[in-house]
């Protein structure tokens, strides 16, 4: 998955206006924020459903692999957008995809009688920053079609 955005921002040659779009000041701060501590979160699930006490069951590894495909596919599709104002609905397919995998992983931990405190905020960061972040404030503002690009 980073590997994909380190290709979007060496290989690919995307600037960071093509990615942020009309994010700026306080809101970018906030996402920079909400990312950070989102991509904690899930390494912290990763973790604990992989070596800790949480239930690693079909549908935990099912959900996991839906999240991180789409966010792994995620830079590419911005890239296709960006270059040539296509796709622009499978990018927005893709955040939501995203989302719901989260909202699928929170509940996932929510049902887990093992889960811990620690373990439901990290579950809820998640979900938060990709259903709110990602899929409603993101999609809605950076995607918006511009001179270049057509939806």
């Amino acid at each position: 998955m980073l590997g994909s955005y380190a290709w979007g921002f060496s290989y690919a040659n995307l600037k960071s206006k093509d990615l942020w779009g009309p994010l700026t000041g306080r809101l970018r701060e906030y996402w920079i924020v909400s990312a950070l501590l989102t991509a904690t979160s899930f390494v912290y699930l990763w973790y604990w459903w992989a070596f800790g006490a949480g239930e690693e069951s079909a549908s935990v590894q099912a959900w996991f692999l839906v999240f991180l495909t789409s966010a792994f596919l995620w830079m590419f599709l911005v890239w296709r957008f960006v270059r040539t104002g296509q796709g622009r609905w499978s990018v927005s397919l893709n955040l939501w995809i995203t989302a719901i995998a989260s909202i699928a992983l929170l509940d996932l931990v929510v049902s887990d009688p093992d889960a811990s405190r620690l373990t439901l905020a990290a579950a809820i960061m998640v979900m938060v920053h990709h259903v709110m972040f990602d899929a409603i404030v993101w999609d809605a503002s950076a995607l918006r079609p511009t001179s270049k690009t057509k939806g």
